[in-house]
């Protein structure tokens, strides 16, 4: 979200746009390529097993607790 306003190091930026790249790369192979792969049947695990832990640990390890170092963190674990 700091892309845009906050230029420490071109390597930031860098490994920021390479991160979300592979990211969106991630993304697209789940839901477009392997999406045949899923069989619904056999997925028994609910998903707040997942999404709920990773709330919490987003809102107890930040460096301030500010709406921008807080929300992309819940974001990602959403």
């Amino acid at each position: 979200m700091d892309l845009f306003w906050n230029w420490l190091s071109a390597y930031l930026i860098i490994m920021k746009l390479v991160f979300l790249a592979a990211t969106y790369g991630t993304i697209y192979m789940i839901v477009k390529k392997y999406k045949k792969s899923y069989n619904r049947e056999n997925d028994k695990m609910p998903l707040y097993y997942l999404i709920v832990p990773c709330i919490v640990l987003a809102l107890i390890f930040n460096k301030k607790f500010t709406l921008w170092e807080v929300s992309p963190s819940i974001a990602i674990s959403l």
